[in-house]
């Protein structure tokens, strides 16, 4: 396969030259690649019929890749699956990836947009919990801040491409089993999975840039170098670059297990489907620095979910949980005493959820209540340090915590045409 890629994005005159109050600037993006790539899968049984082996067939491929930008490159993969009987069977998959950065990451011409001024790790903090000997209390102490210091004017952030970006690469190797016994209903698969994720390409967030700068003591991150000056008057902070970066390695490994149970009934069939997961590893490298994440916050070493339907006629109800094990950071210790005062743990969180669905021929209405018994998120201090999953208002965003409540949805959908 041979294909040209291009991009070429020219925004309004204006907003390349920051013409708009308010309004974010816009550079111009354009840039363009050929890639060029041939691809190889062979699938054959090795055994058919045996006594203790009713089926073992080998799956191979490879890619060879080959971008003007990057030069080339070389992926495959390998699965194998041995059936010993109707009963039991084993699996196995190795492989590897490659994705060199896209046009956009290369080439997006500067983008000029603001954030928050919450953002800001001074803002106000003499009195947010924090004490002499955080990093974050005497880097801001270091400035010349206030105690009391509120960040008033929203954060510059500038977003652009990077020509010097590293090829994203991985590689991955898995091992089951599948248990189905007889006519009982049930099936049963452990997989054991480890994946290793190689300069991965990522625009950080602003608020994470901050975070890992005022969190370093002495300002050694070097995220630090991506944080412009505070200006006068105010001491506001005048940028942050956020443009692409290769972030490190990041390397995963665990147990997924999955149950299901089916049933027929005289008036329907009842199903019941449990997925967990065991964390054994969660490793995060950042330049040069390594981070061990399993049961910290954003990683706890269990998490589930399940789901119990009963299908009757046109209707399904389901009720779902959602499982999310306990977590916990290094505990912070204000300087000459020995008492923890901060909540640095985080507990084991149920949610649940019901649903209702009506399927007729051509339509179909679903009613759903999430987080029926209106689970709040976990709370977390304020001054207390982090290597997982970052804190925003005292609780754990983008981990699989409800932050809304209780709410009520109904989905109608009608299909046209046959």
């Amino acid at each position: 396969e041979w294909r040209e890629e291009s991009i070429d994005d020219v925004p309004d005159i204006e907003a390349q030259n920051n013409n708009f109050w308010g309004f974010s600037t816009a550079g111009i993006t354009r840039g363009k690649d050929t890639v060029t790539e041939a691809f190889f899968e062979l699938e054959t049984p090795i055994v058919r019929d045996l006594p203790y082996a009713k089926d073992i067939t080998l799956n191979v491929s490879a890619r060879w890749s080959d971008y003007d930008s990057y030069g080339s490159d070389t992926t495959y993969r390998g699965s194998l699956q041995y059936v010993v009987n109707p009963t039991l069977s084993f699996r196995a998959t190795v492989g590897t990836s490659f994705r060199p950065p896209d046009l956009y990451e290369q080439f997006l011409g500067d983008q000029i947009g603001f954030v928050s001024n919450l953002n800001d790790p001074c803002n106000n903090f003499g009195s947010s919990g924090l004490r002499p000997g955080d990093p974050v209390y005497d880097n801001c102490l270091s400035q010349g801040l206030p105690l009391d210091y509120r960040a008033t004017t929203s954060i510059s952030s500038i977003v652009g491409g990077a020509s010097d970006l590293a090829a994203e690469t991985s590689k991955s190797k898995t091992f089951g089993v599948v248990f189905k016994p007889g006519d009982l209903g049930v099936s049963m698969a452990v997989d054991y999975f480890d994946i290793t994720i190689n300069d991965t390409v990522a625009s950080p967030s602003v608020g994470f840039i901050l975070s890992e700068c005022y969190g370093t003591r002495g300002f050694t991150s070097p995220f630090c170098t991506r944080v412009g000056p505070r200006s006068n008057p105010g001491s506001q902070l005048a940028f942050v670059d956020a443009s692409f970066v290769n972030i490190g390695e990041q390397n995963s490994v665990g147990v997924d297990t999955n149950i299901v149970y089916d049933m027929d009934t005289e008036s329907g069939r009842f199903t019941l489907d449990m997925t967990a997961t065991y964390l054994i590893e969660q490793n995060q490298e950042l330049f040069g620095q390594v981070s061990r994440l399993a049961g910290r916050w954003g990683f706890p070493r269990w998490s589930a979910e399940a789901q119990a339907r009963y299908n009757w006629r046109d209707y399904t109800v389901a009720w779902s949980v959602d499982y999310i094990g306990e977590s916990k950071e290094r505990p912070v210790v204000d300087p000459g005493t020995t008492n923890i005062d901060r909540i640095f743990r985080t507990p084991n969180y149920l949610s649940h959820a019901v649903s209702l669905r009506y399927a007729a021929d051509d339509w179909e209405l679903i009613g759903t209540v999430r987080n029926v018994f209106d689970k709040d998120p976990p709370f977390v201090s304020g001054g207390q340090g982090n290597e997982g999953a970052s804190r925003v208002l005292n609780t754990l965003p983008g981990v699989g915590y409800d932050l809304l409540g209780r709410s009520f949805t109904v989905r109608f959908a009608k299909r046209f045409g046959k």
